[in-house]
């Protein structure tokens, strides 16, 4: 649900049962249709056809001019084979390098009424560059909004002045992948994290109604029976019929009529067999998971229709049930993939590991971490594929024969910056994705680390179950080359759309099926063409449906020529990254194919050379590591922080003081922001294996970290394919820490505490909580204020425990004499427990009258006085401001710190005495209506666990800790409300030089 777009979201809040459905209602896009970006190059004036390679550099401009106030301008940028910096009105706001996701990024404050100018300097890598824009500002006096986009309308400049260039269309992107026309994955605080309970067994049956994407139908076709229990997987036979498998045990074979509409017969089977989450016929048998009886098993089909009474045990897989054996998939080669959670242990012997010997879980203490294992028809040869992950449920493999899953979060560290969200992974092989089964550790543990194989798309909020490619299916084609991945938690079907780039892919999602309640279990391609969807899990009322397409599909639709380009790229990096996986075994090799690839800007496949490396005896490269590591300063980087990466992966204590002297010599200036997350992860990892050693280096060690933490804390963004410059900062200040730094306190309370970021937050106060020297009266007293602030964030249910402990862990480092300087901080302070100022009213100010007066008073505005105004106007209850410093403050409203780049006085003085008339999207009431009749105008809580049923409704703004409670599964309807919350009176109580000087501060102050 997306409030800024007004638009009418109501469910039936009733149960899963249903005896019909007709008409299903299609979900309309976000946004209206926008205009469709292209990606651009450039190309030599006087060359129609190639695009110019021998000087790959370019610089792209546009102008454009705004009219309006901006209320709201947002970037998409996606950078294919080059690294790009994109720049608004001369100012730098993000760089984005080769290989890094699609960039989403607000702008708001980079935009101007007048001319504005965007600038994208560009930097090709191997492979076919160009890069994709758009930019979408909504005006504050305006109901349409602009779009722009990257065209051949910009201006192209090469770095060459020989050369005299132009800008030149590869083609407009595809829609999917960029989101146009699409419901995107954005959960609202409104939206119940325990739906599946309103499908809980004896909840009152009422008509049940989705949102689906424009042209596609769903059918209902059967519930479960009493006697059928809850369905948790399916399967379709050879015979076309359709295997569920019950929660409990056992399976039910569904026999569909012609019409696939409704079931003509149904057959229990193989009532031995315990909670089969994995189902998949092959080699002329069915394989289950059967995860309560805890191992993989074979049933042979004979000729006729029955399966026999007698299931064959191809393997145990111990371990608990929890996050168990789930799915199950045949590859095209006819190998079984099995895909298991945290709970399983992972399996040491008479396997084939391909993931690195020199895995934490292979030097230390085994942590539970989900993995794939992959066997023949017999199961008698054993692979394990990847491992490093929570709680995948399921796994599909695309038509480039490339494996895939949704993994799973760990929603009890939601808000907090080592949380992990539910993300889409490719399974390579060898592939460790750094997941360790660690939740409630304390301190706490950070999953992801560079030398962890990298996601391919976050998601964010949810629960994991089933993905399946649609291929197969009568959907249009950009659906049948899309993985549907399977959110039980919140009822949904998320469509992700993959393009290759490199040995991996570029990704977009949308939300294609969204019900209330929709428990989704698994998910399976019919015989005919359609999708088939069953409900369940934890005992609710199962349900199986159909979903089909009721539109044209294309046979051939056009792609671009980039896009063309790309595919035929990939075709040969993945060939290369097969190539490299075939030494992921312990098999002595050559290691000088591998190595020539660690220099590769693909991270792919950096990532399988290393892994290749990895698997021979350190002993047999470790000079040729040490060797490469003076090419730091070299064009051969890249490759020397990964063969040092994989030299301290070993636990080679010997090479330690040759790193550190290595790493004391980098020039910070010359790093990519890629190449800092590994100098940091390598720090770290030495840190953790020789502290001795470190400390005995610790002055240079720490000069070095802190210059890296120095340049990461930029205002503009920062992206690569293991992160930001954001984070990467937040990582840097953490290793300066364990270092006992002496700028520590001051460094992290200027960076981190200041920042309106929670995750940045969070991270100071857990930096912070041991330091015991550095600190002034003012930085403890902004550390404590941010701790009582803490109470308002939002996070899953470790939240509260995290804080209790921080709280022990600083109070505990605490003089006597600081105990008694931080006084009633000590106890957290509700300013809003005092009664409002009451001014008499001055005047009943119009805009007019207080424009007449800006044009013709000759009053002396002061911004000191201004700042006493903000306050006593109650502007300082809502909004942050403070444009010589970090804005402090609540952020009820918009942050006003710069809101002078934006808006003229005029426009000021129109927001404030007609607020109504504009309301930011982000700041809008809005109107719930219950399924018990009762309608409530307010602002939606944010504070507290994002899992709660239950949420907080403010009716007064001014009076944000006094709030109703309204239960989630009784909520009928959500809409904005036209009304702002701000008071539309609040200037009528001061003189016209009071409305001066509070002018004057927001725009000087």
């Amino acid at each position: 649900m997306v409030f800024a777009n007004a638009k009418l979201y109501a469910f039936n809040s009733a149960a899963i049962i249903v005896l019909a459905i007709g008409v299903i209602a299609n979900a309309q896009p976000d946004s209206p249709s926008e205009s469709v970006p292209h990606w651009i190059w450039y190309q030599s004036a006087n060359d129609n056809q190639s695009i110019v390679q021998p000087n790959p550099d370019c610089v792209f401009e546009k102008q454009f001019p705004v009219d309006q106030p901006v209320n709201n301008a947002q970037v998409r940028i996606a950078a294919d084979f080059c690294l790009v910096k994109l720049s608004i009105n001369g100012e730098t706001v993000a760089t984005i390098e080769p290989y890094s996701p699609t960039v989403d990024l607000d702008v708001t404050h980079g935009i101007s009424r007048g001319e504005n100018a965007l600038q994208v300097d560009a930097e090709a890598v191997p492979g076919p560059a160009a890069f994709a824009l758009s930019l979408r500002i909504d005006s504050a006096n305006d109901n349409h909004p602009m779009t722009l986009v990257s065209d051949e309308t910009w201006s192209a400049t090469s770095s060459s002045p020989a050369v005299r260039s132009r800008t030149f269309s590869l083609g407009a992107v595809s829609k999917a992948l960029w989101g146009i026309d699409r419901r995107g994955l954005e959960l609202d605080v409104v939206e119940n994290y325990e739906q599946w309970r309103q499908a809980e067994v004896g909840t009152t049956s009422h008509e049940n109604k989705f949102l689906i994407a424009p042209e596609f139908n769903v059918a209902f076709i059967r519930s479960a029976l009493p006697d059928e229990g809850s369905w948790v997987s399916m399967a379709f036979d050879p015979q076309e019929r359709l295997t569920i498998a019950k929660e409990e045990r056992g399976l039910l074979r569904l026999t569909l009529d012609a019409s696939k509409q409704s079931i003509e017969k149904v057959e229990p089977l193989l009532d031995e067999l315990l909670e089969c989450r994995g189902l998949v016929y092959a080699h002329n048998s069915l394989y289950v998971n059967a995860n309560n009886s805890k191992g993989m098993y074979r049933v042979r089909l004979e000729s006729g229709d029955d399966l026999p009474k007698e299931v064959e045990l191809l393997r145990e897989f111990p371990g608990g049930v929890g996050h168990g054996r789930n799915d199950l998939a045949i590859a095209s080669d006819g190998k079984i993939y099995s895909i298991h959670g945290d709970s399983v242990d992972l399996p040491q012997d008479k396997i084939l590991d391909r993931t690195s010997p020199l895995r934490d879980t292979k030097t230390n203490v085994v942590l539970p971490e989900g993995h794939v294992v992959r066997t023949d028809a017999d199961g008698q040869n054993w692979e394990l594929l990847s491992a490093g992950m929570r709680n995948p449920f399921g796994l599909s493999q695309n038509t480039d024969g490339e494996w895939f899953t949704y993994d799973a979060d760990a929603e009890f560290d939601m808000g907090s910056p080592w949380y992990r969200p539910t993300r889409i992974l490719q399974l390579v092989s060898g592939a460790d994705f750094g997941w360790r089964g660690v939740t409630k550790k304390w301190p706490p543990y950070f999953p992801d680390h560079s030398d962890n194989a990298m996601p391919t798309l976050d998601i964010g909020k949810g629960s994991p179950t089933a993905v399946l490619f649609g291929t197969g299916t009568h959907f249009p084609t950009e659906y049948q080359r899309a993985l549907f991945v399977l959110d039980w938690t919140y009822g949904r079907i998320l469509a992700v759309h993959l393009a290759p780039r490199g040995a991996g892919y570029r990704a977009q999602a949308e939300t294609f099926l969204q019900g209330r309640p929709l428990n989704v279990t698994d998910v399976a391609i019919g015989p005919d063409g359609a999708m088939y969807v069953i409900t369940g899990g934890r005992k609710t009322q199962s349900a199986l449906y159909r979903i089909a397409y009721a539109g044209h599909v294309e046979a051939r639709p056009a792609i671009s020529r980039h896009e063309t380009e790309a595919i035929e790229d990939a075709g040969h990096a993945r060939k290369l990254r097969q190539q490299l996986e075939l030494g992921h075994t312990p098999t002595p090799r050559n290691i000088e194919f591998a190595w020539q690839h660690l220099n590769s800007p693909d991270w792919n496949i950096r990532y399988a050379a290393r892994i290749a490396i990895e698997h021979q005896d350190v002993h047999s490269w470790r000079d040729k590591a040490l060797d490469q590591s003076q090419a730091l300063e070299q064009s051969q980087s890249v490759a020397a922080i990964e063969s040092m990466m994989a030299l301290v992966r070993s636990g080679e204590s010997s090479v330690v003081p040759v790193i550190l002297d290595r790493l004391s010599t980098l020039s910070i200036d010359r790093l990519s922001l890629s190449q800092i997350w590994g100098v940091l992860r390598i720090y770290s990892l030495l840190m953790e294996q020789d502290i001795e050693t470190i400390h005995a280096k610790r002055r240079d060690v720490v000069r070095q970290i802190t210059q890296l933490s120095s340049g990461l804390n930029s205002a503009a963004l920062h992206v690569c394919r293991c992160g930001t410059n954001r984070q990467a900062h937040r990582e840097a200040l953490s290793l300066l820490a364990e270092l006992e730094a002496e700028t520590i306190v001051d460094i992290v309370s200027r960076s981190l505490l200041a920042s309106d970021v929670q995750e940045d937050q969070m991270q100071g106060l857990f930096i912070l909580r041991n330091i015991r020297h550095g600190w002034t009266n003012e930085t403890r007293k902004a550390y404590f204020q941010l701790l009582q602030d803490s109470s308002k964030f939002v996070g899953g249910e470790g939240m509260p425990k995290f804080f209790s402990t921080v709280g022990e862990e600083v109070k505990a480092t605490l003089t006597p004499s600081e105990r008694s300087e931080l006084g009633d901080l000590w106890q957290p302070i509700n300013n809003e427990s005092q009664p409002l100022p009451i001014r008499p009213t001055v005047r009943q100010w119009t805009v007019p009258e207080l424009v007449d007066l800006l044009a013709t008073s000759k009053h002396q505005a002061d911004a000191g006085r201004g700042a006493t105004i903000f306050r006593d106007a109650l502007c300082s209850r809502c909004h942050r401001s403070g444009v010589r410093g970090p804005g402090i403050g609540p952020a009820i409203g918009p942050d006003l710190t710069h809101v002078a780049n934006r808006f003229s006085r005029r426009d000021m003085i129109e927001s404030i005495i007609t607020p109504s008339l504009v309301i930011a999207e982000n700041y809008r009431s809005v109107q719930i209506v219950t399924s018990d009749g009762r309608v409530v105008i307010g602002r939606i809580a944010i504070q507290g666990d994002y899992r709660s049923q239950t949420m907080q409704v403010v009716m007064d703004p001014l009076r944000s800790t006094e709030f109703i409670e309204i239960d989630k599964r009784e909520i009928e309807s959500v809409h904005e409300s036209p009304v702002s919350p701000m008071p539309a009176n609040l200037l009528d109580g001061f003189t016209a030089e009071e409305i001066l000087d509070l002018l004057e501060y927001l725009v000087h102050g």
